[in-house]
């Protein structure tokens, strides 16, 4: 800590407020300097909302923050910056959203750089001009900035690495409750495999590509980096921020590459001395997916259920969810996304649950929103080994289906690549997993015992 005396002359004055224009951190709106009032300034001034270490690995993702930023928060601190007017507290300490824009769903529009599942195509060229206008003209200049550093995955193998820059408590407070918890380091190392930038101040202008002012998320997933990004602009719907993540995170893993690239890597003062062998001089660097040269697990991204069975084997359940039934009996292991593993066999790619409105027992930090509710699950289990049958909800084959069948359905109804086919067709071929398929979710629970 260094304490620098004032100085009085108009030169010294005149050269300080110079300076201060080079780069303005939160430190200069957050605690404004008169002259005077003090005779000494106290540098570093950390406090509540300004952390130097955050601000300077927003800087590594092209944000420039002028006002607070909060990484990682803890639910009180959440809770004070979301209106009162807005929720109401229940008897079990969860928070329910009764007004503005997250009571209510609304239209919104998914777009991806390439050709994905369920998105439209977006120009590359006004992706990265959305992307820029994003966080130089909004996010940059956010009263405040909730920063989410965890993972989706359960398991070490199957994680990857997530950083949620938002503008909007209730944002932060939804997916605390659904990404992984990781052990964390200083923030300038964190690797971003996946950055996600929910805008809520921002406008949802129209455009001659776009054609509708609806509120959008974009997916931008680069092969050769193996690093992605996802959009979020305007009022999003909560559950359709989690959809873009989990079609950028399904890439991701599909693709690879990424377990062995460090965090930082956009710091060049940090990748100088990473290169140097002395970057332990100066932090803990334990960000390490795997050594260089491991190569990458083989890991199928399949969006369902995962519940235990009357003899309490894990079932994959695709097509529809039966997480309220199975939560309740204590049987789920983990809703609206798997991380199929070869070795490890199914891993949650969720930390919470998403259920219809108040349909599950409420848990503090739980989150009722927009006619669904967002349960943290306590005591999850990293994995629960290879699936003994697939129950896959759909309108066109009942009964049992063979597993020269199941792949085509199960992608139709799962949309699933081409990529991602190829790995469920190996997993089907060992003969050790049945296929049912059921018309809707009632059937599906009944036959599980649920």
């Amino acid at each position: 800590m260094q304490v620098i005396n004032r100085l009085t002359s108009r030169a010294s004055t005149t050269a300080t407020s110079s300076s201060k224009s080079i780069r303005q951190f939160s430190v200069l709106s957050s605690f404004p300097y008169d002259s005077t009032q003090y005779d000494q300034i106290v540098y570093p001034r950390k406090a509540r909302g300004l952390d130097y270490d955050l601000n300077w690995s927003l800087a590594a993702d092209s944000l420039t923050n002028r006002g607070e930023a909060y990484r990682n928060a803890n639910i009180r601190d959440l809770l004070e910056f979301i209106p009162r007017k807005d929720i109401k507290i229940t008897k079990e300490k969860a928070v329910e959203i009764i007004n503005g824009p997250f009571s209510k769903n609304t239209t919104v529009d998914s777009y991806a750089t390439d050709v994905l599942p369920n998105t439209k195509v977006m120009d590359v060229e006004e992706y990265e001009g959305r992307l820029s206008s994003l966080r130089d003209e909004t996010l940059s200049f956010a009263p405040r900035l909730f920063v989410e550093d965890a993972a989706v995955g359960s398991s070490r193998l199957t994680e990857l690495r997530v950083r949620l820059i938002t503008d909007s408590p209730i944002v932060a407070l939804y997916f605390r409750n659904l990404l992984h918890r990781i052990p964390l380091y200083s923030p300038e190392i964190f690797p971003r495999t996946l950055t996600v930038y929910a805008a809520t101040l921002a406008t949802n202008d129209s455009t001659a590509a776009r054609g509708t002012t609806n509120p959008f998320t974009v997916v931008d997933v680069d092969p050769q980096s193996s690093r992605g990004v996802v959009l979020s602009v305007g009022k999003v719907n909560l559950s359709s921020i989690a959809d873009a993540i989990n079609t950028a995170a399904s890439q991701l893993v599909t693709i690879g590459g990424y377990r062995s690239v460090p965090g930082g890597n956009n710091n060049v003062n940090i990748a100088k001395a990473r290169a140097e062998n002395v970057l332990h001089w100066y932090y803990r660097d334990g960000h390490y997916y795997a050594p260089v040269g491991e190569p990458h697990p083989d890991i199928l991204p399949i969006k369902g259920d995962v519940v235990l069975n009357n003899s309490n084997q894990p079932t994959l359940v695709i097509g529809g969810s039966v997480a309220s039934n199975a939560i309740v009996k204590n049987k789920l292991y983990t809703s609206n996304g798997t991380l199929w593993s070869a070795t490890l066999g199914l891993t949650s790619t969720w930390s919470g649950v998403t259920v219809p409105n108040k349909t599950v027992p409420l848990v503090r930090g739980a989150l009722v929103t927009q006619g669904s509710t967002v349960v943290p699950l306590a005591n999850q289990a990293k994995a629960v080994g290879q699936p003994a049958s697939i129950v896959v909800i759909n309108n066109s084959k009942t009964g049992n289906i063979s597993t020269t069948d199941a792949p085509a359905l199960i992608k139709s109804v799962a949309g699933l690549t081409d990529k991602q086919v190829e790995k469920l067709t190996s997993r089907l071929s060992s003969g050790k997993i049945t296929v049912t398929g059921v018309p809707n979710a009632a059937e599906a629970a009944k036959s599980l015992g649920l």
